[in-house]
């Protein structure tokens, strides 16, 4: 429930500033680059990953009943035993229900992306051939020691891929529909696909998949991730465009637009990159294809956005727990409601002895004679669970519903100790 409570604050308190980053997004394209608003995206998404305050969260308020303080019986009743048995099980509290809720929302969203996924890699890889071109392999070759990476990756021939791409994410594989590519169509591609694998743009789409999971109810959340997979596209297409001519990205463009258009608007599992695009975003993407204007690189705002995810959830969780911070009339109640069960609990006896130690300070505050123990109600007559003692004091005697228990409770009347004590000294008296 703590970390329940934490997810819900931390989602409340960043919802605003995402959707504000979300309407400000054409302002955005104009003076920052898509690699700045990428790590935007990104630094938000590990904030949403991390439910933390700087102040820890108040606990879910729970209800305590009010305790019960055994008083004085009636005459002529018995005295009731404080037993120490366990009480029932308690039923599920609304807070467990929700708890429930929550973490069935967070299995479901997983198991529907990762079954997805492997379901997606075994269609594609099982129909899957190696190239028949031995340029391919040559290309791919090059254009890795000009990249600078020296991890091999495999690739296959598979018409079941939306595009080329690149699946897997402990072992990548590149994935191309068709060989039918021309040379410079297929160095770009290509280019395009090692950029992804380069920069592990894998594991940041793993980060912002967990993020969504997360916070599954927000919808806020759900946009930024959509969000973040365009601008994740962008600042690759500028990658593979750094220092190109308009020529270039023209003949850059009409790839992405002939993509787009040939193959069906499928973008691939969630551990993959897919140089296509989707109808919906191919008008964003070829405006940054075509914009080579130079943007900020945007540090200062940056730090700006994450001390302000930082703040909000901090202030929605130091808003929620003021009323049960200690010294406050909610936590008060609880503290005196804990001071009560403890002082029942100290209450409790196993036997005669137990019983007479507890009682032995009240004894002496009252100013009765050390020893002789105070009654606890005044009564003169006896009860049925009562029997007169030789020295005439009324002991209690276990009713058969209490024999076998380990607890007795010795029970003396002052005024029967008195009359004895009178009836005593006459006697003395006489016999002298």
């Amino acid at each position: 429930m703590s970390f329940l409570y934490d997810v819900l604050a931390l989602s409340i308190g960043i919802t605003p500033l995402i959707l504000i980053l979300l309407l400000l997004s054409r302002v955005l394209q104009k003076y920052y680059s898509a690699r700045w608003r990428y790590a935007m995206w990104t630094a938000i998404a590990i904030r949403l990953l991390l439910p933390v305050s700087w102040i820890s969260p108040a606990p879910v308020a729970i209800e305590i009943p009010a305790a019960f303080t055994p008083g004085p019986p009636a005459a002529g009743s018995p005295v009731p035993l404080i037993h120490t048995a366990l009480p029932p099980a308690a039923a599920i509290s609304p807070g467990q229900i929700l708890g429930i809720l929550y973490l069935a929302g967070i299995l479901s969203y997983l198991a529907y992306k990762i079954s997805g996924y492997m379901i997606f890699r075994r269609d594609v890889l099982r129909w899957s051939r190696k190239p028949a071109r031995s340029e391919i392999d040559r290309l791919l070759i090059q254009l890795r020691s000009e990249l600078g990476i020296r991890r091999e990756i495999p690739v296959r021939i598979s018409k079941k891929a939306p595009g080329p791409m690149i699946v897997g994410l402990l072992r990548p594989v590149l994935l191309l529909p068709s060989e039918e590519y021309a040379g410079r169509e297929l160095q770009l591609i290509l280019t395009h696909e090692l950029v992804h694998f380069k920069r592990h743009d894998i594991w940041y789409k793993l980060g912002f998949m967990l993020a969504a999971a997360v916070h599954w109810f927000n919808p806020a959340v759900h946009l930024l991730v959509r969000e973040a997979n365009r601008d994740l596209e962008l600042s690759c297409d500028n990658q593979v465009l750094r220092g190109a001519d308009l020529a270039a990205r023209k003949y850059y463009g009409n790839i992405i637009l002939n993509l787009a258009v040939r193959n069906n608007d499928h973008q691939g599992p969630v551990f993959s990159t897919c140089i296509k695009s989707s109808k919906e975003a191919l008008e964003s993407r070829l405006k940054g294809i075509f914009d080579a204007r130079p943007k900020r690189r945007g540090i200062a705002v940056l730090a700006l956005i994450v001390a302000l995810g930082m703040m909000a959830g901090f202030g929605v969780a130091l808003g929620n727990t003021e009323s049960l911070l200690p010294g406050s009339p909610a936590g008060s109640h609880v503290s005196a409601a804990s001071e009560v069960n403890s002082g029942l609990q100290d209450a409790d006896v196993t036997g005669p002895d137990s019983a007479e130690a507890s009682a032995a300070p009240d004894r002496g505050n009252s100013g009765q004679p050390e020893g002789v123990p105070a009654p606890s109600h005044p009564s003169n007559g006896e009860t049925p669970d009562e029997t007169r003692g030789a020295d005439g004091m009324n002991e209690k005697v276990e009713s058969p519903a209490h024999q076998g228990s380990a607890a007795q409770v010795v029970l003396v009347d002052l005024t029967q100790l008195e009359k004895q004590a009178e009836t005593d000294t006459t006697s003395n008296v006489k016999e002298r």
